[in-house]
Formats: C-alpha cells, structure tokens, sequence
C-alpha cells in the first residue's frame, strides 16, 4: 500500500487535534485525536469538574477519511508515549475498528513503574471516548505515578497498516501530537500582613516547578519545562498559564503586572486580568509562537526551560477591583506609599466604564474607609471626574491613631446601583517580612480539559466584561466573548450613537446580570439554556463586521436594522410558531371533527339500512 505526502504533521498544547490531510491510496486520510476532559467551566480555583484525582484520563485516536468522515479499520500504531519528558511506553497496537483509546491512570503502587495493559478490542476498560462517538475501540491501560494528573503528553504515532493487516504502507504515515490537559496547583501562602492567602498556578502546557513568592517585592517565579528546538516551537501555538489570586489579597490586586521568561521582558498585551470573578481574580499569560521564538533570541538561557518571572508593572503602580455588577473598574493608589496611623493620608482613584473601553466617567458615589471590623475610619459622597487629561479624584483624611493592620477602601451606590460597589483591602502599620509558602497545603489537581494551543484575540488589561457570556462560555477569553469586545470596541463605540446605546444598555444590564451569570455559574443546564438563545444574537451582530460604518447614519441605520433582526428572531419567530401551531391543531381538530361526524353518519347510514331491510323482510312475509 502506498501513501504520499509522508512528512510527519504536528501540533502541541491542545486537548485535540486533527491533522492535516494526506493521500493514502486515492483518498484523503487524517489523524483524530481528543482527551475526554471536557471545556473548563471557568479556571477560576473552584473545585474543578470533569477529571478529578484517582480519575482515569481517556485519550484516544483514529485515522479517518477526511471526506467522508468514516474511520478507517484495521489500522496497526506504533506508538512512543510521553508524559512532559517522562518515557512512558513504546509499542504497536493493532485497532480492527480503527479506534485505539489509552485509558491513563494514576498509580503509585509497583516501585512508580509504567504497567501497559491491553484491554482489547472491546475491552471492559471504562472508555467515555469511544462511548460517545458509538463505535468499538481497542482499550489499552496504562499506570503510573502521576498520569492522570495531566500535563503535556507526547505521542510519536506511526500508522503502519491501514484498512487491511496483511498489507503494510511502503512508508508509513507519521505524525507527532502534544495533548495537554491543564493542571491546578495550589500554594498556601502565610502573609505578615494579609494572613492565610493563597496564589493559585493553572498551567496549559506542562507541570510547574521551583514556587516562589516574594511578598516584599511582590514577585513570583516558577519554572516549566520547554524544549527550545526549532520543531517544538513551531508546534507550539501558544503558552497559556494563569495565575488564581483571592480578592482579599491586596497585594497582588495590582492594576498590571510585568512578566519575564528566561530574563527577556514580554510586552504588556501578554497579560490579561480579568477580574470579573466573585471572590478572585485570574491573571492571564498567553505567549504566542513569535514571541516564542524571540524569547529564544535573546535570552542566554541553554537549557530545556521555562523560568517565569512576574512582578508589578512599575508604570502602573495601583491596586484596581471591578464592582460587583461588572460595570466600573476603580484604581486605587494612596500616599505616602506605607499608610501609618496617627498620620495625613492620601487616596488618589479613577472611576472608568468597563464597557466604554475603560473611559472616566462622570459618576455619583460613597467612599468610605473601614477597618476590619467594619468601624468607619472616613467617609465622603462626591461625584467622580471625566475628563480624560485629569481622570484623578483625591481625598484625605487623617488615619486615626491605634489603628493597624488590613483596612477597605470602599466603593458603592456608583450611579446610584447598589450592585455597584468593591472593597479593595489595604495594610496600615505594614510589618516588613517575607511570606512563608506552605508546602503542607500545595496540591495539585488535573482541571477539566482546556486548550493551550488555542489562539486568543485581543490582549491587554482594559477589555470589558460581559457578565452573562463570561458565564455562559467559562472565561473572559472565550472566541465568543472576546467577539462581542471587538465588536464593542472597535464598532459601536466608533460612533457618539453607539456609545449612547452603550450607557443606556449598560444602565439597564448591570442591574440583572450579576444574579443572572451567579446563577449560570452554578447551574450548567442554565448555562446550556442561555447559549442557545444567544447564539441568533451573536449571528446577526456579527454582520457589522462586513459592513462599513462610516458615520452615524450608518451606525443607526445598521443598529435598527439589527434590532429588528432580533426582534424578528425573538418575538415574532415564537409568536409564527405559536401561530402555526395553532393553526395546526385546529386543522387537526376540525378533521377529527369531520372524521367523527362522518363516523356517525355512516353509523346512522346503516341503521337507515338495516330498519329499511327489517321493513322490507315484514312485507315479504306478510304477502
């Protein structure tokens, strides 16, 4: 049998892949290959679903026919596994249905060996894969320290057979594929001044190593291993990894943050915080390929690693907390740099609208100072500044004596929204110290699927939020949400008529969507509900992206042209449908009306008959 086109294909940092076609024997073939970790709900340090520890993790493959989408059967692999740059297992295995699924699982027992059992073709194994595409697969376990707990697997396939055993491919087809299933690893940090707090890394590519924090500098550093070969870096799309931090960590509520790999500073759209998580902020770090390739450039850096190094943003050197209802961002700074009791204190803030790209704005609010057991130190109502070339607002006070430890700068009533409202916590008397990492609580936990090689629009740390398609699509980094941005941004808000739409939407938004995306959070059927009824909407607002907007007529006339789209897909699509249904069954009624009055017509018809016979049977008889 002959194959063409054999170069090996590839691609690493996804939790699937389908490769690029080839010719095998007149027909285009292509190598599937999926986890059965589904999406992540939403990376946010919530007990992740899907796999959990002592969970097995099913990944498995198949080669295909492009066109048809039928799998191929009798298909022999040969297959080199790894795990980060742990061998795993070399060996041939033969599919007659043409579907192999490895079910990995976590196993210390054995002196930490890899054990490979062959379930069969059709095996007992439990395989979620294979169960839900309907089809028999060869089941093949294996266990070890640590397999489960996910990472970046590697696997060398060569297809040696395809559609038939007794015919070997001239050269076989190869391929090099680089699952990676995202790990959580939580470190317990013991703060002199914030107490028990946490610092939670979730990695899309590989396991983490060498934890550091140092709290006088605020300055993380671990390290991941990274092959730095020409190869590997043209299979790696993207490095995603994140960072989990609690709310009441004012630390590292930082505006922006700087992050450096291998000692080369990458630029500031490769950060991304989103805060609009109760209870938590994610820090988001997505390297793409060509800053891949210029960390590798200029840095001295020989080794096969990563070392991550992330500090403050010294340009921007404030603390910053989006309000409850997604609305307003607030940053926060204070002088003297280290608040002291019994001395003249300075808050230097900005009030911006998330959703009119991260602008001042003109808004009534209640500022209060507390400690923490809510006794109020200072408080003032005022309305905040819009101008953007002083977007400052100032008040001082004077700290009070005996007064130490965490206090809360307290935003709320925020145009007059009682959802608009955020503490940000702050130390007075600050106690110089480093922060203890506490080894007892580190854990690690595989999360529920994800891609790393999933290329992300956007960047920065000023994009708005949408609460409801933030919860609906698990992550501010979602294409679908990252759409409705770009749209925001770079269309509506072109235009004075789509900002004034803008306010008023967000006017009458924010006073549902917190309680509403709460509620998507916790209940997935919700989740699941709410997607289908976006998706019309998200169809027809992504016309505007092959129009040209050139003016404010154009913006209103595209605007009610849209809303009248939905206002025929929401409204009078269900109104046809109820109408129609209606109709139906009146249709259906009137003919089983029609039905039984023919019935009983019939009915009479033949008792007509049958008396006009008994007559005529009488005067038979009677003659």
């Amino acid at each position: 049998m002959a194959a063409s086109g054999m170069q090996p294909v590839a691609g690493h940092g996804t939790s699937s892949e389908t490769f690029p076609p080839v010719e095998l024997n007149g027909r285009q073939v292509t190598l599937e290959i999926s986890s059965s970790a589904p999406p992540p709900p939403e990376t946010t340090g919530r007990p992740p679903s899907g796999i959990m520890p002592g969970e097995d993790l099913q990944i498995g493959m198949a080669l295909v026919d492009f066109d048809s989408k039928v799998t191929l059967r009798d298909v022999t692999f040969h297959i080199r596994a790894e795990l980060g740059n742990k061998f795993l297992f070399e060996r041939e295995f033969r599919a007659d249905s043409g579907f192999l699924v490895f079910n990995l699982a976590s196993d210390d027992g054995a002196g930490g060996e890899i054990t490979v059992l062959d379930g069969g073709e059709g095996g007992d194994q439990y395989d979620i894969v294979s169960y839900l595409l309907g089809v028999e697969s060869r089941n093949i376990r294996v266990s070890g320290p640590g397999l489960a707990d996910g990472g970046l697997y590697k696997f060398d396939i060569s297809i040696i057979t395809a559609g038939d055993y007794s015919e070997r491919l001239d050269a076989p087809i190869e391929y090099d594929s680089g699952i990676s299933i995202p790990m959580i690893t939580t470190y317990g940090v013991k703060d002199p001044n914030f107490g028990d707090q946490y610092i939670r890394v979730i990695t899309y590519y590989d396991k983490i190593a060498d934890f550091e924090y140092d709290s006088e500098a605020r300055e993380i550093r671990f390290s991941m291993p990274f092959e730095w070969s020409d190869s590997n870096i043209d299979q790696s799309y993207v490095v995603h990894e994140e960072l989990s931090i609690p709310d009441t960590y004012g630390d590292l509520l930082l505006s922006g943050f700087e992050i450096y790999i291998n000692g080369v500073r990458l630029p500031e759209e490769t950060v991304l915080i989103d805060d609009f998580f109760t209870g938590e902020r994610i820090v988001h770090f997505i390297v793409r390929q060509d800053q891949l390739y210029g960390i590798r450039g200029n840095s001295s850096q020989e080794a096969d690693i990563m070392n991550f190094v992330i500090r403050p943003d010294t340009g921007h050197p404030r603390i910053a907390s989006v309000t409850e209802n997604g609305q307003f961002r607030i940053f926060a700074s204070w002088e003297p740099e280290e608040l002291r009791s019994g001395q003249d204190a300075k808050i230097i803030f900005e009030v911006t609208d998330v959703f009119l790209k991260g602008a001042p704005i003109a808004a009534e609010y209640h500022f209060s100072v507390t400690t923490g057991d809510g006794s109020v130190i200072f408080e003032q109502a005022g309305v905040s500044t819009d101008s953007r070339d002083d977007p400052t607002n100032v008040v001082e006070f004077e700290v009070p004596q005996g007064i130490s430890g965490i206090a809360y700068l307290n935003f709320e009533g925020l145009q007059g929204n009682e959802l608009a409202r955020t503490s940000m916590p702050i130390v007075i008397d600050r106690v110089a110290g480093d922060a203890v990492i506490d080894d007892g609580t580190v854990g690690v936990t595989a999360d529920a699927g994800g891609a790393g090689g999933t290329t992300y629009s956007g960047g920065g740390n000023n994009g708005g939020g949408c609460l409801i398609a933030t919860a609906v699509y698990g992550s501010e980094l979602a294409p679908q949400v990252q759409q409705l941005r770009e749209l925001r941004d770079h269309t509506i808000l072109r235009t004075s008529y789509g900002t004034a739409f803008m306010s008023g939407f967000n006017s009458i938004y924010y006073t549902f969507s917190p309680a509403v995306a709460d509620l998507q959070r916790e209940h997935q059927t919700l989740r699941d509900a709410t997607k289908i009824v976006l998706t019309p909407m998200l169809a027809s607002l992504m016309l505007l992206d092959g129009v040209s907007i050139g003016t404010e007529h154009d913006m209103l006339a595209y605007g009610i042209l849209i809303i009248a789209l939905n206002v025929a897909v929401y409204v009078a699509c269900p109104v046809a449908a109820v109408a129609i249904a209606y109709t139906r069954l009146k249709r259906e009624g009137r003919r089983q009306k029609a039905t039984t009055c023919g019935t009983r017509a019939a009915e009479a018809a033949a008792q007509d008959h049958r008396i006009v016979d008994h007559i005529c049977e009488q005067s038979d008889k009677n003659f």
